[in-house]
């Protein structure tokens, strides 16, 4: 039997009693945005938290914010024990019981998962240059100071200069210089000489923005933002692109049904049921359903002389009027009326 929770995702289970309890349970818990919420966790972060209450007979499901949980806490088998939450200046460490923690994609099986933005906000791994440790600053840093030293350059280019000042007028200088915001004027009452610093015309910063913007881009793997943003780039190729994360939107699809089905399982047995014969399963895509026309309806009611009719003329009418056709009143028919076979009367009493 099937249940359908969302848009592209449904709940499968063999017994229905099971299945109207867990429709019920997600349905409850607002599973359709919480599982908008796990999704764009997971995928920015590799990770999405979700507080499970009570522990030890779950009823209600609380998204947890991602950015709170700043620490996981392990045992020596490498599991959580607990988490560590920051919010709204509160600590509170949440037991592993509590916390249904989904981690995709995690790096030599560590406590969190890897997702998209995480390579881009870390910084590099650092490297020695006159035995100093030096450390590329993260993309998305890098990045915003580039996007800002473009709006001050569209301002006002600020100078570029070394000042000449008398001895005894350096230190108010440089409280006056130090103040200044960055494109502001500076009014004094010394001499002071000014010696601009040119920049080579040759000097070209398109193939840096660039680079930064690819890395940007790619980071987040999204061809789109090409798309809209990129001269030349077409919509064939984006669909191209995209085509090539099919496999990993797949993976990703395949665990979070694996982890939901896990979850509701948990739910079953905490509430003493087996969940083994049940087959619960949480299924991506649109429920696999025979298809028929109004010939195999029609078949179907009217049987023939070595096999009786399958349906009863009202389940035929019900099956037509989901497809569209409007029919009225009701279908009992006498018992002799029941016994025509011919395809023209089966039809007639159908729209009677």
């Amino acid at each position: 039997m099937v249940a359908r929770i969302g848009t592209k995702y449904y709940l499968v289970c063999e017994d229905p009693e099971v299945l109207r309890l867990l429709d019920a349970f997600l349905r409850r818990n607002g599973f359709v945005e919480l599982h908008l919420k796990i999704a764009r966790d997971l995928v920015l972060s590799g990770n999405a938290f979700v507080n499970t209450v009570p522990a030890g007979r779950i009823t209600t499901l609380h998204y947890i914010p991602l950015s709170s949980i700043k620490r996981i806490v392990t045992g020596p088998d490498g599991r959580p024990v607990r988490y560590v939450q920051h919010w709204h200046g509160r600590v509170a460490e949440l037991s592993a019981e509590e916390v249904w923690h989904f981690r995709y994609n995690p790096i030599d099986e560590g406590a969190f998962g890897e997702g998209l933005v995480n390579h881009l906000a870390r910084p590099g791994v650092g490297y020695q240059v006159k035995g100093r440790s030096v450390r590329r600053p993260p993309f998305l840093e890098i990045k915003e100071r580039v996007d800002n030293a473009m709006r001050i350059l569209v301002e006002k280019y600020p100078p570029r200069s070394v000042f000449r000042v008398p001895r005894a007028a350096r230190e108010a200088f440089r409280e006056a210089y130090e103040q200044a915001m960055i494109g502001q004027d500076l009014v004094v009452d010394f001499d002071v000489q000014q010696l601009e610093v040119k920049m080579d015309s040759r000097t070209r910063f398109y193939e840096l923005i660039d680079h930064l913007d690819r890395h940007v881009v790619t980071g987040l793997r999204n061809p789109l933002i090409r798309l809209i943003t990129y001269t030349g780039f077409t919509y064939a190729s984006a669909m191209a692109a995209i085509e090539t994360l099919e496999p990993e939107i797949a993976l990703l699809r395949d665990y979070l049904g694996e982890q939901y089905g896990r979850l509701l399982e948990k739910v079953l047995r905490q509430h003493g049921i087996d969940p083994g014969p049940s087959g619960v399963r949480v299924l991506f895509g649109e429920p696999q359903a025979p298809s028929w026309d109004v010939r195999d309806v029609i078949e179907a009611a009217r049987g023939d002389e070595r096999n009786p009719p399958i349906i009863t003329v009202e389940e035929a009418r019900e099956l037509l009027r989901m497809a569209g056709w409007k029919l009225k009143g009701s279908a009992e028919l006498e018992p002799s009326r029941k016994l025509y076979c011919c395809y023209g009367s089966i039809v007639r009493e159908l729209w009677r």
